[in-house]
């Protein structure tokens, strides 16, 4: 038979994530997951003095909503080795623009989690407009906050702490006349993981 050792089930995070399972069995065996998991290995070939492998399961970043499935363990026993798994979706920000003058933009900011620390900024389209994912983006905008660091003499979460924002938050940026720009908004880990999509708005002062 093959049988939990504990009550055992993984919740797994928004963001990309790995978890390892010990299965250790007296048989061969094959594993099933929903797409969403992907197994560093999905079947075992029992032989003698050989009855432990390490089975990494990596989940995906979730960006739809919640969902549930399960791991399976199928093999010649008495009963299967069920996982139940769970994984959360990512956090959200929600930017609006307000009113656009000659040389000021206003913007409101409204993230899902009320605790998550976010950053809030602009640039131009060239340099936003670039990337072709998300992944990439955030590498690049890390790559600053480390030379920030290096250059003022601070660690990656100190510059992080210095220009996040958490909650709610009504403001302002002063731009240049006559210039398009793109405000975008992420929300982070403390020492630098992205945990939302970059949400973008574009606007062009009077």
């Amino acid at each position: 038979d093959m049988t939990p050792i504990n009550d055992f089930s993984i919740n797994a995070k928004a963001i990309k994530s790995d978890y390892s399972i010990l299965v250790k069995a007296t048989a061969d065996w094959k594993a099933e997951c929903p797409d969403w998991i992907t197994l560093s290995q999905d079947s075992f070939t029992y032989s003698a003095g050989s009855e432990i492998a390490t089975v990494t399961a990596t989940f995906a970043k979730n960006y739809g909503e919640p969902r549930n499935g399960e791991i399976k363990f199928v093999g010649d026993f008495e009963s299967d080795f069920v996982i139940p798994v769970s994984q959360d979706k990512l956090a959200s920000i929600d930017l609006t623009i307000g009113s656009v003058t000659f040389n000021t933009v206003d913007f409101a900011t409204v993230p899902s989690d009320k605790e998550m620390l976010y950053i809030v900024t602009y640039d131009s389209p060239n340099y936003v407009n670039q990337f072709g994912n998300d992944e990439d983006f955030f590498a690049a905008e890390m790559e600053y906050y480390a030379y920030l660091g290096n250059k003022y003499d601070m660690t990656l979460e100190e510059v992080i702490s210095k220009l996040s924002s958490v909650g709610d938050v009504e403001d302002y940026f002063e731009m240049d006349p006559d210039t398009e720009w793109v405000v975008y908004a992420y929300g982070l880990t403390s020492d630098g993981v992205l945990l939302t999509t970059i949400v973008k708005q574009t606007v062009h002062t009077d």
